[in-house]
């Protein structure tokens, strides 16, 4: 993946993101991604299971920010760190949540 690609993408990503629109994030996927939502949790597979998550994951968000910092591609693999902000309802509470983290992913060779 060439980093023009990899920041068009991960800018798609942002929008999806903030606007907690599931079928524009699933769209980012093929049919049979596994998207991990953090490594040591189990793996969302399939536009189904991927927008099973999105829905559950941004459900409560309100007021969502993202900022990515630039991808480094390698090959098939792209890291980039990003950074989060949100408030988020529950049950009668708002609660503000910022958090940070670095992700890579691969994309499938051709």
């Amino acid at each position: 993946m060439e980093r023009e690609e990899a920041v068009a993408w991960l800018e798609a990503y942002r929008r999806a993101w903030e606007r907690a629109d599931t079928a524009a994030a699933v769209g980012l996927f093929t049919s049979g991604a596994c998207y991990r939502s953090h490594p040591l949790r189990p793996a969302h597979t399939g536009h189904d299971g991927i927008a099973a998550y999105w829905d559950r994951a941004t459900a409560g968000q309100r007021d969502m920010r993202v900022r990515l910092g630039d991808p480094v591609a390698d090959g098939h693999r792209v890291a980039a760190e990003w950074n989060s902000s949100s408030t988020i309802r529950m049950s009668n509470a708002v609660v503000a949540v910022s958090g940070s983290t670095r992700r890579t992913a691969s994309t499938p060779s051709t």
